[in-house]
């Protein structure tokens, strides 16, 4: 996905030129070669913040001045949730045909569906914006499904769209959607943009990775170090345990010794070491998932949609932390029992 914004200079294009040229260069860009869609649009998924805007519900009481719920509000060209692949719960999309002289018409996400209207269908319902001609009435016409809007953190917000061709805007994205290198097409898009109009420049152009790929570089660091720690902490208990589990089975090797003298088989000495070790592996594992248990709660604010209680994570480390300490049992039992009797008594 190549992304880029482009501005028409204030005063210089009235909204039906502005319209016109959209319309246009939306054209031009999607018959490029390699190109699968593209679209306009007033901000991108995990932007941080698409603005806001009043929201009035017809058929309700109105509230006091002041009091009125928000909404984001995102102006997007008709094509645009087909190149963002935000698909259609209930409803319509925006077709050519809502242009400035239609009704007006909005398409809401599904968390602004459930919050505004609870056990209802919104679907034709009658509301009210805070943008230009959209105060005294516009109707719902779809339900798409939720995008993230803010940071990767966050939920997704109550969102609202408006056609970019009933309230044009001079300042707004491009996005094309290709199928190889989205960078190849930035030559062919500034030669479509200076052919429409020369005088005007795009910038910040990047592909869409990037942009979420810098929206999540504060919460990737914070992983990366806390996974740096933990493998640093997993490294040492795993050492720790080996250690103080070797050295108790090695205090035992005079036993080992002459019970093997007097007959008991190897397999069953090394049974009987690893038995022992196992309820010493029991105990400490039910007294580390009771810290562990109240330790993570500290850490719940770091999480990303993971459960501080997270069952997976749990299961893996006491597998891995239980498995090094029957090692640790086994191999200096196993050691002991395949040396001759004497030997291990004399070296006592």
């Amino acid at each position: 996905m190549l992304t880029l914004r482009l501005g028409i200079p204030p005063g210089t294009a009235n909204p039906e030129r502005t319209i016109s040229f959209f319309e246009q260069l939306e054209e031009r860009v999607a018959a490029q070669s390699g190109v699968v869609s593209a679209s306009l649009g007033t901000c991108h998924a995990l932007a941080g913040f698409c603005g806001s805007t009043v929201i009035w519900f017809r058929d309700r009481p109105e509230v006091p001045r002041g009091t009125e719920p928000t909404i984001g509000v995102l102006r997007v060209s008709p094509s645009y949730f087909a190149t963002m692949k935000v698909p259609l719960v209930r409803g319509r999309l925006f077709t050519k045909a809502d242009r400035g002289d239609a009704p007006k018409v909005v398409v809401i996400s599904e968390t602004t569906a459930r919050h505004f209207f609870p056990g209802e269908d919104p679907i034709g319902k009658p509301i009210g914006l805070g943008i230009n001609g959209f105060g005294q009435r516009a109707e719902i016409i779809g339900i798409v499904g939720d995008v993230r809007h803010g940071l990767p953190d966050q939920p997704a917000g109550l969102d609202g769209y408006v056609s970019l061709m009933q309230a044009p805007l001079s300042n707004v994205y491009l996005f094309a959607r290709t199928v190889d290198n989205p960078l190849a097409l930035v030559a062919s898009v500034r030669q479509q943009v200076a052919a429409l109009n020369p005088s005007l420049p795009i910038y910040d152009v990047r592909t869409m990775a990037d942009r979420v790929g810098n929206s999540a570089a504060r919460a990737r660091f914070s992983a990366i170090l806390l996974g740096i720690f933990a493998t640093i902490a997993m490294a040492l208990a795993a050492v720790g345990i080996y250690g103080v589990m070797s050295y108790t089975v090695r205090q035992r090797t005079r036993e080992i010794g002459i019970r093997v003298a007097l007959g008991a088989r190897s397999q069953d000495v090394v049974r009987h070491e690893v038995y022992r070790a196992a309820v010493l592996i029991f105990a400490g594992t039910l007294l580390g998932l009771a810290g562990a248990l109240a330790a993570t709660q500290v850490l719940e604010t770091s999480l990303y949609e993971v459960r501080p209680h997270d069952p997976q994570t749990f299961v893996v480390i006491v597998v891995l932390l239980a498995g090094v300490a029957l090692l640790a049992s086994y191999v200096p039992a196993r050691r002991a029992t395949i040396v001759d009797p004497a030997i291990t008594l004399r070296t006592e």
